[in-house]
């Protein structure tokens, strides 16, 4: 799971108006600059009329209990469950790309079905004040990697093997966008507890997700999923890991596509395999909200396209696939006939 540096833009709502949130959620276009304002002046005010942090029905305090709201800790008691190791390693990350640092903030091993979740020594020129360390050393963080790492392991029990090499390709973008979904749960769970904002602070796609909620697009205080709330998790989990993270899978990616495809036929993988991908980014996408399950892969369209390099580098792969299938025969053909010849020799 690597890790952006933290002078990042979130998609859509650094100094956006509320405006272009509705615009980027899909909700259709506004008409004009009036409506604009109009949409800005009504959010501001129905927060202030809400006042939403300072609401008891929706944040009760230890002190002031309420029983008009349940909360869910469904994940965050299923990570106490699970097994993993902590692994100490120096933070050095390595430049990838003009704009992003990245360091690998932890890992699942498929083979030993292991998880593992690295604490950071700051190496010397950063300092013991470095607050990139120090964030990603706290505990909020670490829960937050092991929520991802553990839906690693969820979706590992899902197989993969039978899509064709670009529905593969396709399918670990999905599995590290499920577990960048589900680290945005975690943090959702603790907001629920006492409406922190700042539980959100360090992760692009939590981030996003907090603009979300205060300008009012909706309000997970209440208990029950929105579909605008789901549309929110799936364009947090799509578009800004697209933005932040992806370029940090590249190579990664590139290593499983080709081991995958290898000992395949062309036939194999370019076959159709729609159905059997929708089937799998169901699953990746379901998740447990108050006892029930929402697939929010019906909130997404469609999923986003692949980047053009690794498009390029598909295209490549299955040229060669193709170029080597239709020169074996001849290969086999000269082979056979060098063999008859050295042995009348």
């Amino acid at each position: 799971m690597p890790e952006t540096n933290f002078r990042y833009v979130v998609y859509g709502m650094k100094a956006k108006t509320l405006a272009a949130v509705i615009t980027l959620l899909s909700l259709g276009p506004t008409s004009s600059l009036n409506r604009k304002e109009n949409i800005q002046k009504d959010a501001r005010e129905r927060m202030q009329e809400i006042s939403l942090l300072n609401d008891p029905i929706r944040f009760p305090t230890y002190e002031n209990p309420s029983d008009k709201r349940v909360l869910s800790h469904a994940l965050r008691n299923e990570l106490k469950k699970v097994d993993y190791q902590v692994d100490t390693v120096d933070f050095f990350p390595a430049v990838a790309g003009s704009d992003g640092l990245y360091q690998n903030l932890g890992y699942y091993d498929a083979e030993s079905k292991k998880i593992t979740i690295h604490h950071f020594r700051e190496v010397n020129f950063l300092g013991a004040d470095f607050p990139v360390v120090n964030h990603l050393n706290s505990s909020n963080s670490k829960e937050a990697v092991l929520a991802h790492e553990y839906r690693h392991v969820v979706n590992a029990g899902y197989d993969n093997g039978k899509l064709n090499l670009w529905d593969y390709a396709q399918s670990l973008r999905d599995d590290e966008i499920s577990g960048c979904i589900a680290s945005v749960l975690l943090k959702r769970e603790k907001f629920l507890e006492n409406g922190d904002f700042s539980v959100f602070n360090g992760e692009p796609e939590a981030e996003y997700y907090a603009e979300a909620v205060k300008a009012g697009l909706f309000y997970p205080q209440y208990g029950k999923m929105s579909r605008l709330e789901q549309r929110v998790l799936i364009i947090a989990g799509s578009k800004i890991w697209e933005q932040n993270r992806s370029a940090g899978y590249e190579n990664l990616f590139r290593e499983k596509i080709a081991d995958f495809a290898a000992g395949k036929s062309f036939a194999e993988l370019t076959r159709n395999t729609e159905k059997e991908y929708l089937k799998l980014s169901s699953a990746y996408y379901t998740f447990n909200f108050d006892g029930k399950k929402i697939d929010l892969s019906r909130e997404r369209p469609k999923p986003m396209p692949l980047n053009s390099d690794m498009e390029i580098y598909i295209k490549i792969l299955l040229f060669k696939h193709k170029t080597r299938e239709i020169m074996q025969p001849g290969r086999q053909a000269i082979q056979k006939l060098a063999s008859e010849l050295y042995s009348r020799w």
